[in-house]
């Protein structure tokens, strides 16, 4: 790979991770109540874009270029879990505007624990909705599928490989933890938090939409 076509892929590589989408969305769900929870989610996150990118290093575009159907494959059960994540959102954000409550806001980071769940499991939890998340995320198999493998060249070695994913993969991390620990600042996040059912409703509703639209297409292309 040349040093032109390197810089491109970065380029092309902060415009994807950056924009708004699925995975922005829950790490601002996430992170607004917890700094720490965040920052798994963002780990979670960046360990699905790691998944991502050993796929399409491993021949992911020729298998959907030769399968067309495993992508409809993946958009619907991407789609599937954008749709339970969406409904589990809004009825969270609905249900708090309803009656009125909000999740206990934990001061700085979760200093009273019986406010938190069990760290062990909150850590996990927030991990794996950061991974699946970004499993189920259209705009990744896109991406990953069609855009990034036009700057793998064929025959290309491990070493090269192994780089590439390295430097990728921490952007993701620069990029994602940044957020989440951004996000965790009591100065940003007292305010969010108190908009907390707002940003669960409003991302609840994106989700759906999303879901909808991902759902749509495969089932078209059936």
């Amino acid at each position: 790979m040349t040093v032109t076509a390197f810089l491109a892929l970065l380029g092309v590589w902060f415009a994807a991770i950056c924009s708004p989408g699925p995975d922005l969305l829950c790490l601002a769900r996430i992170a607004t109540r917890s700094r720490a929870r965040g920052l798994a989610a963002a780990a979670g996150i960046v360990a699905g874009i790691v998944v991502w990118l050993v796929l399409t290093l491993a021949g992911l575009g020729a298998l959907l270029a030769a399968a067309p159907s495993l992508l409809t494959i993946l958009q619907i059960a991407g789609g599937a879990y954008l749709l339970w994540l969406g409904f589990s959102a809004l009825r969270a954000g609905v249900g708090q505007l309803r009656s009125g409550r909000r999740a206990p806001f934990p001061r700085a980071d979760d200093a009273v624990p019986a406010q938190r769940p069990p760290a062990g499991a909150g850590l996990t939890g927030a991990f794996l909705q950061g991974l699946f998340t970004n499993l189920s995320n259209p705009k990744a198999v896109i991406f990953f599928g069609a855009v990034f493998t036009r700057f793998i060249t064929p025959g290309m070695g491990f070493t090269p490989q192994l780089v590439i994913v390295v430097i990728l993969a921490f952007c993701a991390i620069a990029w994602f933890g940044g957020v989440a620990w951004g996000l965790g600042l009591p100065r940003f996040a007292g305010k969010l938090h108190r908009a907390g059912p707002w940003i669960d409703a409003v991302s609840g509703v994106i989700f759906l939409a999303l879901a909808v639209a991902v759902i749509v297409e495969g089932a078209t292309s059936l």
